[in-house]
């Protein structure tokens, strides 16, 4: 449980501060984090308890947040794409863990 809450608020601000300024978003991506992101969204699920039922979500939705808010440096944005291109299944895992994220905008 501490630890997908420390991914949780980690990607949390990885998010923030990658919409600051083009600078931070550089030095996040030298130092490989949208490929950290990209492997935490398909980590495998730690033994649940009642305790931590629906963190593993809120960790995937925002790591699924944080790599959307890389994207707009361009350089994210060409390494996403060819990671994608490479393996199609990227892109749909992110899409449904965005979805279930903003799905209240949807029903």
């Amino acid at each position: 449980m501490i630890l997908k809450s420390f991914f949780f608020r980690l990607a949390k601000y990885i998010s923030s501060l990658a919409r600051i300024r083009t600078g931070i978003s550089d030095g996040l991506i030298s130092c490989e984090v949208l490929e950290r992101l990209i492997n935490k969204l398909y980590a495998p699920p730690i033994p649940q308890t009642s305790e931590d039922a629906g963190d593993e979500v809120e960790m995937h939705s925002a790591c699924a947040v944080a790599i959307g808010a890389l994207t707009y440096n361009k350089t994210a944005f060409r390494h996403l794409y060819n990671l994608v291109r490479r393996d199609p299944s990227i892109y749909i895992y992110i899409s449904f863990c965005l979805y279930n994220q903003f799905s209240f905008f949807y029903s």
